[in-house]
């Protein structure tokens, strides 16, 4: 197993998922939006719904997180900046991370931070 040094339980979680998925295929159970940045299976047990996110929806998802932010994470992310106008924002998966990086200097807003924190 992979040893890691993280806060989160949703690390540790992928982390596991995608070490047994060359065996089986594992279903991450949740309601945490975070885990939603990776391609697997997921089951959310609050709503019922079962889906397999592809990589292009996993990547959309965590650029327009990076731009909306997550205060239970300590992300502050852009001011004025929801859901509906990161999708504007970051449309394009292949793309993400330099749309991402766009609203943040249309928004005169440092980029470094996650460009250190992905190592891009």
């Amino acid at each position: 197993m992979i040893k890691v040094q993280s806060d989160e339980s949703e690390d540790l979680v992928i982390i596991r998922a995608f070490e047994l998925i060359k065996e089986k295929q594992p279903i991450i159970c949740h309601i945490d939006k975070d885990l939603l940045q990776y391609p697997l299976k997921y089951f959310n047990y609050n709503t019922g719904v079962v889906m397999n996110l592809s990589e292009e929806k996993a990547k959309l998802n965590l650029w327009r997180q990076v731009c909306t932010g997550d205060s239970a994470d300590n992300i502050p992310g852009l001011a004025r900046i929801g859901k509906k106008k990161a999708a504007d924002a970051v449309p394009d998966a292949d793309k993400a991370m330099e749309q991402a990086a766009a609203l943040y200097k249309e928004k005169g807003m440092s980029y470094d931070y996650f460009v250190e924190q992905y190592n891009l």
